[in-house]
């Protein structure tokens, strides 16, 4: 595992117990959260891997005389056929998680993420 690897899990797993301690998540709830977590991670490792891949094989792809169209479209198309078959398991790992919340933990989780824009900063306009 690289450093940069290593820093972003250490700061997800952050931001999963943070979560866990602003909800007041019990050890059922937090280990379902922490399924999400691991589940999100993974679609972005498969991801990023798949785009690695396509760059590679649409790069071999122009060193012939004549681009194959449907081959191009076919690499062109894998990491999202990879996002598609990894989608079921994922919302199935994010509906577990917020079917175990009770009612005020579920207006409290709306309420922290519909504060949040771009994900990783607070909206300031008002």
């Amino acid at each position: 595992m690289g450093i940069r690897s290593f820093v972003a899990r250490h700061l997800a797993d952050c931001r999963t117990r943070r979560l866990a301690r602003r909800l007041q998540l019990d050890s059922a709830q937090a280990d379902r959260l922490r399924a999400v977590h691991e589940s999100l991670d993974a679609l972005r490792r498969d991801a990023r891997e798949g785009w690695r891949y396509q760059r590679q094989a649409l790069v071999a792809l122009l060193g012939a005389d004549r681009l194959d169209r449907d081959e191009a479209l076919r690499i062109a198309n894998l990491p999202f056929a990879m996002i598609n078959d990894a989608l079921p398991h994922t919302v199935d790992r994010i509906a577990e998680f917020y079917d175990a919340l009770s009612v005020e933990q579920r207006t409290r989780l709306r309420d922290l993420l519909g504060h949040r824009c771009c994900g990783t900063h607070q909206c300031h306009s008002a």
